[in-house]
């Protein structure tokens, strides 16, 4: 069934990102599929790809898992496999709380996972969160 917000999901998405604002990108507990997921199971009690979220370790696993879960979905990516479980975003700025994509090339997905928190978006980052503006390239899908 659809995902569906709690009465309180912007006060329960502000606790999540200040809870986790200092907190180091890590492979085995906060890469930004994880962070993304749990920024929604906030909102909404239920992330919306916990099956994707898998027991890895560094890129190398992760990596690996993320192919098997693409082959086990019959999906090209990631953001074809985010299409079929959330509503794509148009317009340029992203709603609050929405689930954001970033083009980023050195990334093992070709994309960086973050989640939209005001006129900002959020993303993991080496020394917490990185908190930026959204890019035209931005693909956002929305948390109803």
């Amino acid at each position: 069934g659809a995902v569906v917000r709690a009465h309180d999901w912007d006060i329960r998405l502000m606790d999540f990102v200040d809870n986790v604002r200092e907190r180091a990108f890590d492979w085995s507990s906060f890469d930004c599929l994880r962070f993304a997921n749990d920024a929604v199971k906030a909102q909404t009690g239920e992330g919306f790809a916990d099956d994707w979220v898998g027991d890895y370790a560094c890129e190398k696993s992760a990596y690996r898992h993320y192919l098997r879960q693409l082959k086990a979905d019959d999906q090209d990516d990631i953001i074809t496999a985010i299409d079929n479980r959330l509503p794509r975003v148009t317009g340029l700025v992203p709603p609050r709380g929405a689930v954001v994509a970033r083009k980023q090339e050195a990334t093992m997905l070709g994309y960086t996972l973050g989640v939209c928190v005001s006129d900002l978006m959020a993303f993991p980052g080496i020394d917490g969160l990185l908190f930026d503006k959204p890019h035209p390239t931005d693909i956002a899908w929305s948390i109803t």
